[in-house]
């Protein structure tokens, strides 16, 4: 997959469209991950379709959630001093 997005040749450009980038990066990334695996639990095969960012986007919204609670908190608390 990584070589035919690698010689895939678009018109009028001559460095890679960006969905070119993120498919070769995310190739990339598998690529890395599953060699971990292999090395650090012996996995033989890795299942991609199970893989999506939802995990990390609901880490981070909770993260972000707590430092607007706190920062209005420390709003309120600086208002009322």
């Amino acid at each position: 997959m990584s070589e035919v997005i690698t010689q895939l040749k678009v018109i009028n450009s001559r460095s890679k469209l960006p969905f070119q980038k993120g498919i070769l990066l995310s190739n990339s990334a598998l690529q890395m991950l599953m060699e971990d695996l292999n090395r650090r639990f012996g996995a033989q095969y890795l299942l991609t379709r199970r893989i999506n960012q939802d995990v990390i986007e609901n880490f981070f919204g909770v993260i972000r959630a707590k430092v607007v609670s706190m920062t209005i908190q420390a709003l309120w608390n600086s208002n009322t001093d």
